[in-house]
Formats: structure tokens, sequence, C-alpha cells
């Protein structure tokens, strides 16, 4: 990713040369001053990108901490990677569990059709890939959790619908998909009503 300081002229290069530099007070004073956290260059890459090249990059963090969008990806020419691409490829495990703990997702997969963790293990970088493994495993985790607790509310609320009233599970049953109506979960209904559906 070459970003030197004599690629173009655009709103935000001086913050791009701060993040790539990592200067970390001059990128601070830049955005002080108003700078903007997530101005682009021609290649839609912003400070983001050019502080993930650093390694231990203090200024990926407070570039993070200003609220800069994390998940921005390059254009197709740059290779479509966002700052989480170019940590793992480069093998910063510290930008990338910097990058992760602030919110980027390592789903997003790059023109090539890599993800993060796809490009840190071709490259062969344990620490950076390791760090993406526990990433996917903790939202996998997440999202089963938050399905479980959806389900049970499902359930809940299916099971005092029809204790109050059956004739309304019968409608309801006759009213949704079969999907729909198993996602609400495994209640078993017993009435006599339906026998007729």
């Amino acid at each position: 990713m070459d970003l030197s300081p004599d690629e173009d002229h655009f709103p935000g290069r001086l913050l791009h040369q701060a993040a790539l530099w990592d200067n970390l007070e001059f990128l601070q004073e830049l955005l002080a001053s108003g700078a903007d956290v997530n101005a682009r260059d021609a290649n839609n890459r912003t400070a983001l990108h050019a502080a993930a090249l650093a390694e231990r990059s203090r200024c990926l963090v407070a570039l993070c901490a200003e609220g800069a969008e994390l998940d921005v990806q390059s254009d197709a020419s740059t290779g479509g990677k966002t700052a989480l691409h170019i940590a793992a490829e480069r093998g910063h495990a510290e930008n990338v569990r910097t990058l992760l703990s602030a919110g980027s997702r390592p789903d997003i997969v790059d023109a090539a059709g890599d993800t993060p963790l796809g490009l840190a293990e071709r490259g062969c970088h344990r620490h950076a890939a390791h760090a993406l493994r526990e990433a996917r495993e903790w939202r996998r985790a997440r999202v089963l959790a938050r399905a479980r607790v959806n389900q049970n509310v499902c359930r809940r609320q299916l099971h005092s619908e029809c204790s109050r009233e059956p004739s309304v599970c019968v409608r309801r049953a006759r009213a949704h998909s079969a999907r729909a109506f198993l996602m609400a979960g495994s209640a078993r209904i017993v009435h006599s009503d339906l026998a007729s559906v």
C-alpha cells in the first residue's frame, strides 16, 4: 500500500501522513484543528488504513477513539481492503486486536475474496491469525446466545398466548409458514382444536 507523501493532494493528506509515520502528536494536533478523521484519498483509503501499516500503531488507537469508520474498504485497484485486512496481512497482531476491540468486522472480504483471517494465515502470521480466530469464535458464541434468548422469549410468549386463548395458537399456526412457526420454538401445543388443522 503506497501512501507516500508525494501521492496526491486531497483533504486529509497530512492526517494520512501522520498516521503512516505514526506521529501521534501531529495527528492529534490535526484532529484538534478540525481535520476529518474519515478523509479519503483517491483510492478510498482513510488514515486508519495508513495507521494499520505501522506496527503497534499509536495513531490507530487514537483514530479508533476519535470515531473513525472502521470498515471502509479501499477501491478495487488497491485490493478492496479494510484497515483490518492490512494489519492482518502484515501480521501486526496488536493492531488487529485494537481494530477488533473497536468493533471492526472480521468477516468482510477484500477484492480477491479474502478475509483478514485468510490473509493472516497465508502470511503465517500466527498471532494475528489467533486474534482473528478468537474474534470469530466470540462472534459465533454471541450469535448463538442471542438466538437462544430469542428462542426462549418466543417459546414463553407462545406458551403464554396458548394458555390464555388456545384458538389464537391455531390461527397463528395456520397463518405462519412452517419455518416461522418452528423458529418460534418447539413449544408443544396440545389442544383439541389442533386436530382440525
